[in-house]
């Protein structure tokens, strides 16, 4: 339902200002190593309707150095403007305080753990929100964008046991 309700559409590489009544929010799944097989920073932007339906406006991720984090981040803001969501676990913390400390960019901390599996904001939440139709999702005919597949993967193969996808946390 959610591929159906986004074929045709495409990621947004910016947007002016959302329509009335609109909210755009980042999500940003830190990781602190840049070696081959180090997890992923992934920086996940969707608009949120009045009516509660959620679009993915944008998906990124890589392997960052600390700076390039802040740089990424300023980057996406001039881009899509909104409310950041920075993980703040352990040393992660840093990216926060070095963004309060030399930007205005609005920047909530969220702490993830046991969470990612609350019913209503977690993994969980989402799913019964793709379940019910309110997410859209932007493809043509089915093919999506290497990160949006990306994230598709993880959120089908999605396991509360094990390692949760970088892009998948981001959300």
């Amino acid at each position: 339902t959610c591929m159906a309700r986004g074929n045709g559409r495409s990621l947004q590489h910016a947007v002016a200002a959302p329509p009335p009544g609109c909210s755009i929010y980042t999500g940003v799944d830190l990781a602190v190593q840049q070696h081959a097989s180090a997890d992923l920073t992934a920086f996940t932007t969707i608009m949120v309707y009045p009516n509660g339906d959620r679009e993915i406006l944008n998906v990124e991720s890589g392997r960052y150095g600390g700076p390039q984090i802040i740089q990424k981040i300023q980057e996406l803001y001039h881009r899509y403007q909104g409310t950041f969501f920075v993980e703040n676990n352990a040393s992660q913390d840093f990216i926060l305080q070095f963004l309060r400390a030399s930007t205005a960019i609005p920047v909530k901390p969220f702490t993830t753990g046991r969470n990612k599996v609350h019913p209503e904001f977690g993994i969980e939440g989402v799913a019964a929100e793709m379940a019910a139709g309110k997410w859209i999702i932007p493809n043509t005919d089915g093919r999506c964008h290497s990160e949006v597949e990306a994230l598709i993967n993880e959120m089908l193969y999605y396991d509360p046991k094990s390692h949760t996808g970088d892009r998948l946390m981001s959300m």
